[in-house]
């Protein structure tokens, strides 16, 4: 699959087309039952925005001519439960038809890198057991 793909920060110009990959991604990894909407996705987005500071950060993965077609954000994590991590790929999904091609794999190293510019060197990620953690990374 030859295509041009560019991985950049997020902005607040990107609220609608995040919240639909929001959602659609999500639908698809977790099935639509009780899925939550575009609307509710782009209020989410909008108030996260809206309190933008230095313990959060998104990036967004666009393919030329189709838009938005993954996503990744990482936060601060500061919970006693893990105290020796300080980074948290808080959430990172990508389309479906998109996987399989290293893309992931580029979101991750650009918030791994993004952490290691902020002076954080310690990162985890928690998976939820239904959406077959097993075949994350294959």
């Amino acid at each position: 699959m030859q295509n041009s793909f560019t991985i950049r920060e997020a902005t607040i110009a990107d609220l609608p087309d995040l919240a639909a990959l929001h959602v659609a991604s999500f639908n698809e990894t977790h099935g639509m039952f009780n899925a939550p909407t575009i609307a509710t996705r782009k209020w989410q987005w909008e108030n996260i925005f809206q309190n933008k500071n230095d313990s959060w950060f998104c990036v967004v993965i666009e393919k030329e001519n189709e838009g938005l077609i993954g996503f990744a954000k990482g936060q601060l994590y500061n919970h006693a439960d893990h105290s020796e991590y300080l980074g948290e790929l808080n959430k990172i999904y990508l389309l479906q038809k998109y996987q399989k091609l290293g893309l992931g794999r580029q979101l991750i190293c650009k918030v791994a890198n993004e952490f290691i510019q902020r002076g954080i060197t310690s990162m985890l990620l928690f998976v939820m057991l239904i959406a077959h953690p097993i075949n994350f990374m294959s």
